[in-house]
């Protein structure tokens, strides 16, 4: 028997035009209609058995925090069936189920007991839950002053000071500080592994590969895919891709024709080149996702519209969704330059995939004369043609961190 199982699902929300609109419609009494419908789920169908992790994917706006609600029971669908086995512990919206005026601890008790927990058992979980959440004497102080980090830290302890057998959480480790992330991965994947069933919602497919068994992938409101997490993945992901490509290239061409070039006197001028065109490849197919240890290249190409120098180059830079950088080059550096076809430039870079799973933004530039890794005389365009691509995790990888070194004998 599935833990969960859902058939039919539906959810439509009511949308007044005005807000007098939901008062004439209360107080008519002629039954008229002010309202229309505006469908968030529509014939949501799937089965989850003990055991199993699921990762729910989709853009914001998918319906996918509706659909957790309705799992959990803090709303209900509009029509179709929704079955639960079993108890369920879930992080939904930041701070839910806490009151501010009241203090940490006396949150946990009656979070607690709303979780199932009698006064004796939260009386034996606290040492665990004050110990696990690392927030001090905050405990014995009002929720309103906490930040929303620590909010998390408390609400998770809480929520998994008894292994359920249903966890939820729906991006609410997303605020917290990255070594208590760890701290809650840590304790997720050992539930998982002791039979806890669970639903995770992230945006961070490295994250799915780690944790979960199967993917479920949900847009407008409908699913679109459920089942193998790779397969899953990239079927949002070539959705993504199709969705953002002409809102990119829009930005590319307006990124390029604006004065982001400026001379090192200060001075603003309309930049003699325009970015055309930059792709991850793997053996020479464009991809937005690249698995450890692979190898790929960075394929760029640019048009001069003006004089430009005869030593202009092409660089690359690879940041995190925090801005930090993990690597960058360009033809300068590395003393191949660009390849000129007409008023065309283009410059592919070969590399070894060593950067562990997660999601990273690849932008590009171009500048002339160089002298250094980061010094040209000219910076003709700076960070342009952004773009995000995912690392995907090797199962059988030897090793862990944020890079693969290589260890030798």
């Amino acid at each position: 028997m599935p833990m969960i199982s859902i058939s039919g699902l539906n959810k439509a929300y009511k949308m007044y035009p005005t807000r007098w609109s939901r008062l004439v419609e209360w107080i008519s009494p002629f039954n008229i209609r002010r309202h229309g419908l505006k469908w968030v789920l529509k014939d949501i169908n799937f089965d989850i058995h003990a055991g199993e992790s699921v990762g729910i994917i989709g853009s914001n706006g998918a319906g996918k925090s509706t659909l957790l609600k309705i799992i959990t029971g803090t709303t209900t669908g509009t029509n179709g069936t929704v079955s639960v086995s079993g108890r369920i512990s879930a992080l939904l919206e930041l701070g839910i189920g806490f009151h501010p005026d009241f203090t940490g601890r006396q949150n946990v008790y009656m979070s607690g007991q709303l979780l199932g927990l009698s006064h004796n058992d939260i009386n034996t979980l606290m040492p665990e839950i004050e110990s696990f959440a690392e927030i001090g004497d905050y405990i014995d102080q009002p929720v309103r002053v906490y930040s929303s980090g620590m909010q998390v830290r408390l609400a998770f302890s809480l929520a998994t000071a008894v292994r359920p057998d249903i966890l939820i959480v729906d991006e609410a480790l997303a605020v917290g500080d990255i070594f208590f992330q760890q701290k809650c991965f840590d304790r997720i994947f050992d539930m998982k592994q002791k039979g806890t069933t669970l639903l995770f919602v992230t945006h961070d497919m490295g994250s799915i590969y780690r944790l979960c068994d199967k993917a479920l992938y949900i847009d407008h409101g409908m699913v679109k895919a459920f089942g193998d997490v790779r397969e899953t993945i990239a079927k949002y992901e070539l959705d993504l891709k199709k969705i953002n490509k002409d809102s990119l290239d829009k930005e590319c061409i307006s990124k390029s024709s604006d004065s982001l070039a400026v001379q090192y006197d200060d001075s603003a001028f309309s930049p003699p080149v325009r970015f055309i065109s930059g792709q991850v490849l793997c053996s020479g197919i464009a991809t937005d996702s690249i698995d450890e240890g692979a190898e790929f290249s960075i394929a760029v190409e640019i048009e001069t519209i003006g004089s430009v120098s005869d030593d202009l180059h092409i660089g690359f830079q690879i940041r995190d969704a925090k801005g930090n950088i993990y690597f960058e080059t360009n033809t300068y550096c590395q003393r191949t330059p660009p390849v000129r076809e007409g008023n065309h430039f283009k410059s592919e870079f070969y590399l070894t995939n060593n950067l562990c799973e997660g999601a990273y933004i690849l932008s590009f530039g171009v500048a002339s004369d160089g002298y250094g890794l980061s010094s040209f005389k000219e910076i003709l365009l700076h960070d342009v043609g952004r773009k995000q691509f995912s690392v995907i995790r090797n199962i059988d990888r030897s090793w862990a961190g944020l890079c693969n070194m290589r260890v030798h004998s």
